[in-house]
């Protein structure tokens, strides 16, 4: 924990309630971005724009919110058993099948594409909905699982505004069981790292990159 959270029990308790809202503040502001400007931008320039605003909001909030000393203890080496890294391999290949049936519509430049999304994105969400607000929200962590595995999953309604696929009711519950698998394996390891290579393969496999951006 950072010196400046160990301050005042005051500035400790508004920088939990910081914690707690943010998720509400990075959707609001993203759904805003949306609405107003999905018929004022092309969709090339329009998607991109919010999908980065997504990922730049969420770092900014773990920084805010926990400094960066307590952002580096994130990326600790991970504690456990193996087999918590077991279960986030089994939880990446979950989507493979879609993985398969979309590769022939692939090409170099749009695999590419899906493992660059697929990098950034992985990091930013497990940085923030698994790292931050598993830590530094409630004290018991059943209840920040309560908190934040719901508001993952709202969060991605953002994108359904211009990606229905996103907000398949099929996709919403595969999307809720892995995000209770990541912050298990979150919380029994100290660590992200196993969720960002588990979310990583997800990315990769689902296609995430073709269905947010409309590329095929």
């Amino acid at each position: 924990m950072d010196e400046e959270t160990k301050g005042t029990p005051a500035n400790f308790s508004q920088r939990r309630i910081f914690c707690i809202i943010s998720p509400f503040i990075l959707m609001l502001v993203c759904l805003t971005f949306a609405l107003i400007f999905r018929n004022m931008l092309p969709i090339y320039i329009y998607k991109p724009i919010i999908l980065t605003l997504y990922w730049v909001l969420s770092l900014l909030f773990v920084f805010i919110g926990i400094g960066v000393a307590e952002f580096k203890s994130l990326f600790q080496k991970p504690s456990g058993k193996i087999w918590w890294l077991v279960l986030a391999l089994l939880i990446g290949l979950m989507p493979l099948s879609t993985f398969i049936i979309g590769f022939e519509n692939l090409t170099w430049l749009y695999f590419l594409l899906v493992i660059g999304l697929a990098l950034i994105n992985s990091f930013c969400e497990e940085i923030y909905w698994r790292g931050f607000l598993l830590n530094h929200t409630f004290s018991s962590k059943k209840i920040a699982c309560l908190y934040s595995i719901p508001l993952f999953v709202v969060c991605h309604f953002i994108w359904g505004i211009t990606s229905p696929d996103v907000v398949h009711p099929i996709v919403l519950t595969v999307m809720a069981i892995m995000a209770i698998g990541w912050s298990i394996i979150t919380i029994k390891t100290k660590s992200v790292w196993w969720a960002v290579i588990s979310h990583f393969i997800v990315n990769v496999f689902s296609l995430s990159a073709m269905t947010l951006l409309l590329i095929i």
